[in-house]
């Protein structure tokens, strides 16, 4: 979550080409000698959205604040791409652009041309995939959660009966609702953003829960982990053990959703 809201252009050189290096060449055995300092002028990082919007960039973003979509999303990863080709893209519109990255040598910049426009929802929906890309890279290290990693899809009896009615009951509770599975955990996202994330160990289920501690309704069992290394998306995180408690579960799950709706 932190990495597609931060400004990763205005990173250190060396961090940006290390990042995009990986990205580009994660799963491929045709590696590209793309980890080099940006002043060495072999690739620079390109701005989609370019960096002064002209008059019909502004029209491009369809919306009635491009300003603060400029602000917001200009220096994040999903508005960044490898190129040798800067000067010739500018700050052509992207109709344009996409004519140049088409025959790019990158991967990620060549998959560019399979947008129809650019804006918020693009830039968007490029810098979630290439989050989780970057999950997928550099996962987190078991030693920050050993009850998960000893535990995770070994459910005695009684816990693997809560887990599956758990899921139930959230998706009758709210049909929109979706589950999202991942190696170690799943969650549960509505119209694309995290709810929770489910965590299911041998002896109890842990459940991450995506909001602060102090907006949730106080509960002795309710932990703070937002400072703590963890599996699933969130700062709270609760056990449970018990039918009981799935009934606290759809509590906070309410809480957070009408939270988005303020």
């Amino acid at each position: 979550e932190a990495l597609e809201s931060k400004a990763v252009y205005l990173m250190r050189g060396k961090y940006k080409a290390y990042l995009f290096e990986r990205l580009e060449n994660y799963g491929t055995v045709e590696v590209k000698d793309v980890y080099t300092h940006l002043d060495n002028s072999v690739y620079t990082i390109e701005h989609i959205m370019p960096q002064t919007l002209s008059d019909e960039w502004r029209k491009e973003l369809n919306t009635d604040n491009p300003d603060e979509v400029h602000e917001k999303w200009l220096h994040t990863i999903g508005n960044l791409t490898l190129t040798k080709m800067n000067s010739e893209a500018s700050n052509d519109p992207f109709a344009s652009k996409k004519k140049i990255y088409e025959k790019s040598g990158y991967a990620i910049t060549r998959a560019l041309a399979d947008y129809d426009d650019w804006n918020t929802k693009e830039i968007r929906k490029r810098s979630k995939e290439m989050a989780e890309e970057s999950v997928e890279l550099w996962p987190l290290p078991a030693k920050y959660n050993q009850d998960v990693s000893s535990g995770t899809w070994q459910m005695d009896d009684q816990i693997e009966g809560i887990f599956n009615q758990l899921c139930e009951t959230v998706k009758d509770y709210d049909p929109s609702i979706y589950e999202e599975p991942k190696k170690q955990y799943i969650n549960f996202l509505r119209d694309r953003k995290a709810v929770m994330s489910v965590i299911p160990c041998q002896s109890y289920i842990l459940i991450v829960l995506n909001a602060k501690t102090s907006d949730l309704s106080p509960n002795e069992n309710l932990e703070d982990v937002s400072e703590k290394g963890h599996w699933g998306i969130g700062d709270s995180r609760i056990k449970i053990t018990s039918e009981e408690d799935i009934w606290v579960i759809l509590e906070y799950i309410d809480q957070i959703i009408k939270s988005w709706e303020v």
